[in-house]
């Protein structure tokens, strides 16, 4: 008697961010090549009191709310394996313990709060594996609500540098209301130097073949880009490669709006990212000139697809 091969799973993977909860439901074809059914997203500012290290109640309650949401918008895809993870506003939250806990008796789904190293490390098997980059040495920037992670290496070796410079953190930091001023960005700019050339990292980039750029942040960033040279894209973006002084010009425009009802009127951005996104922009645009990078490749694989990889690589 012959036995079918069971077919596998579906993974759900959920990555519970400080800016927003992403979803996707996916597996790996027998090319292993990841096939994406549905995407979920919802911005909930998870990390908006980061500074405070406190949850508060009424965002427990609205990632309850988003998680069930999830689950219900799943059933079409049954069976599906749950794997949440939680990056920098729930690792540095006081009350993480009553988070996880709630999370999981209200929704039934655990929670993994990892480190920067893994989160690093999930996202370079997203990209890596996502874009058949595997075989190349690669430098990856992903610029999340709390952190920006910096990430080098190839599949037999890597370097994760995590940094505490994300849009949300340092929007709060610097940009009152999220207004921005000559003065505020050029103390940003300053505390964002800092944290960078304290890695002493220039060393990594000479050896770099490819600088992948991933994450809301810098997509939306690219959306601008492009739009601004009449250039057409897909939506996710994906295999798009922006040089230098195009981003350049991009980050002039985002900076030189003060207010987020100003940002919003950018081709291509709208509210909240619009709040958030002068950080960001300074982020990146800072890390492209300190370590002398003239252009980055856009990828939409991150996070969620690295756990994705990740689960089906290692049963």
């Amino acid at each position: 008697m012959r036995f079918r091969k069971p077919k596998p799973k579906k993974i759900f993977a959920i990555d519970i961010g400080t800016n927003s909860i992403h979803g996707i439901i996916a597996d790996i074809d027998e090319n292993k090549n990841i096939r994406i059914f549905l995407t979920d997203k919802k911005s909930i500012r998870l990390g908006a009191n980061i500074n405070n290290g406190l949850i508060n109640s009424s965002t427990i309650n609205e990632t309850i709310y988003v998680l069930n949401k999830f689950k219900k918008n799943a059933l079409y895809y049954s069976p599906v394996i749950y794997k949440a993870v939680a990056t920098s506003a729930v690792r540095e939250a006081i009350n993480r313990d009553e988070f996880i806990n709630s999370v999981h008796i209200k929704t039934g789904i655990n929670i993994d709060i990892i480190d920067g190293n893994k989160e690093g490390y999930l996202i370079y098997k997203g990209v890596s594996r996502g874009l058949n980059l595997e075989n190349k040495n690669i430098m990856v920037i992903d610029i999340g609500g709390g952190s920006t992670e910096l990430i080098f290496g190839n599949s037999e070796q890597l370097s994760v540098n995590s940094i505490k410079i994300g849009a949300i953190r340092t929007s709060l930091d610097f940009f009152p209301n999220f207004e921005t001023h000559s003065s505020s960005i050029e103390k940003c700019e300053e505390h964002i130097l800092e944290k960078i050339r304290s890695l002493n990292l220039k060393n990594f980039v000479q050896k770099v073949d490819k600088v992948i750029g991933t994450s809301g942040t810098i997509q939306a960033i690219a959306r601008i880009t492009l739009l601004n040279n009449n250039q057409e894209f897909l939506t996710p973006i994906n295999n798009t490669t922006i040089n230098i002084n195009d981003l350049n010009n991009s980050f002039e425009m985002i900076l030189s709006k003060d207010s987020p009802s100003k940002r919003a009127k950018i081709n291509g951005l709208e509210m909240p990212r619009a709040e958030l996104i002068s950080a960001g922009a300074l982020i990146l645009k800072n890390i492209l000139k300190e370590l002398s990078i003239n252009e980055l490749f856009i990828s939409s694989y991150s996070l969620r697809e690295g756990i994705v990889f990740d689960n089906f690589e290692s049963n």
